[in-house]
């Protein structure tokens, strides 16, 4: 074959082969998420924050799994979160000139009217797992939205113990359950003393004086997603995430297992 006909197949054969990794992410990310409901694929716009932005079908996604820190800018008039810019900045770059395929969970939509939803960029990079390994986020879920949250804790997990992002900041540090202070949204490591037993709200406790020190609480309502049977968490050392609040001490409502990682 004459070297001007090998020109001439080359940009046909460089277009078959972009073509057909373009198919096999999406088939590989089509696999990964086969228990999740694939939407559409779209654009983005405007990024307000690194955990919710703009469409160009007019909707805004939220990214369902993890908590991002929030930027001291537009559309936010409070305080800025460490570490909120360039978690910003980093959506901004990860999204630029890329299509995005969402997945939702059980609930496609909160309360805002919002997507939730695992979003997937057509080289098959995943956007939550990516903040993650980086440290630009933390795992956050809810009953209805928890798939994926193994590999999610994975890579947060990996984050941490390098110290990335805001793992290597106090504001983000793991706390021992009598640093645990109402107002925010936590991680608490320590060992479960004692575990309550009845009809009522199971507490997990994890100091000698129930009324004052670190209690986790799980609703009867919320039980039968624990199991069958509710663990017993007597004795081991867990990490514990969630909103802190104050109620005989300050206490974390454990609605679903994910939020209880048992360590030892």
């Amino acid at each position: 074959m004459h070297h001007s006909a090998l020109r001439a197949l080359m940009p046909r054969a460089l277009a078959a082969l972009l073509g057909f990794a373009f198919w096999w992410s999406c088939a590989a990310a089509d696999d990964r998420f086969a228990d999740l409901a694939r939407g559409p694929t779209l654009h983005a716009t405007t990024i307000g924050y690194a955990a919710s932005f703009d469409l160009d079908d007019g909707t805004r996604v939220r990214l369902v799994g993890i908590r991002a820190p929030k930027p001291d800018a537009p559309p936010f008039t409070g305080k800025g979160e460490p570490l909120g810019a360039e978690a910003k900045a980093f959506v901004e770059s990860f999204v630029r000139g890329h299509a995005l395929t969402l997945y939702a969970d059980a609930n496609p939509r909160d309360r805002y009217d919002r997507r939730l939803a695992h979003v997937v960029r057509d080289d098959g990079v995943w956007l939550q797992r990516a903040l993650l390994e980086r440290g630009l986020a933390r795992v956050y879920t809810f009953p209805d939205n928890r798939g994926r949250i193994a590999e999610m804790l994975a890579a947060e997990d990996a984050a941490r113990r390098a110290k990335r992002g805001l793992w290597a900041l106090p504001a983000y540090r793991v706390r021992a359950p009598e640093e645990a202070a109402p107002g925010g949204f936590l991680l608490i490591e320590g060992r479960v003393l004692a575990q309550s037993r009845g009809d009522g709200p199971t507490y997990l406790n994890f100091g000698r004086t129930w009324k004052t020190d670190f209690t986790v609480r799980i609703a009867p309502q919320d039980r039968r997603r624990f199991g069958a049977a509710m663990p017993d968490y007597r004795g081991k050392r867990v990490r514990v995430r969630g909103w802190v609040f104050e109620k005989d001490g300050p206490m974390i409502d454990a609605t679903h297992p994910e939020q209880i990682e048992v360590l030892e």
